[in-house]
């Protein structure tokens, strides 16, 4: 299914990008698909305290730290410079609720600063709208 598509690839995180998500989700339509967006709040604050090269190795980091918390079938994929998907299949309410909770916690570590940093994220359902039980991070 996925293997099907050309891929397009973010350079920073190795992820599928916005045109490979678009086009996965035109090729594969079916009803049983949430979307969860995530949005990293203050990313360019961030990158002008520890740096450029600093900031783009904790959006790895957590691009890795994501996709360890995800089943094998799910697709994470980078939108935007600070928005990124989850695209589930046959997960339950309490299924996605729990992913969520899983991604909020996410910390990442800086090799290049030797200090951790918290990513502060927002999670949307597919409608967009902040989830009932999400709360900032």
């Amino acid at each position: 299914m996925l293997s099907n598509l050309l891929t397009s690839r973010d350079l920073v995180t190795g992820l599928p990008d916005r045109e490979y998500v678009e086009r996965y989700l035109k090729a594969e339509p079916r009803s049983d698909v949430a979307v969860l967006y995530i949005r990293i709040e203050l990313l360019r604050e961030l990158e002008h305290e520890i740096g450029r090269f600093a900031t783009d190795e904790a959006l790895s980091d957590f691009a890795e730290r994501v996709k360890a918390r995800i089943r094998a079938g799910d697709m994470f994929a980078r939108l935007e410079t600070n928005s990124f998907s989850i695209i589930v299949e046959r997960m339950t309410d309490a299924g996605l609720r729990s992913l969520t909770d899983r991604v909020r916690s996410i910390r990442t570590v800086s090799t290049l600063t030797h200090r951790e940093i918290r990513m502060h994220t927002v999670v949307w359902d597919e409608l967009r709208k902040p989830t009932s039980d999400v709360r900032r991070g």
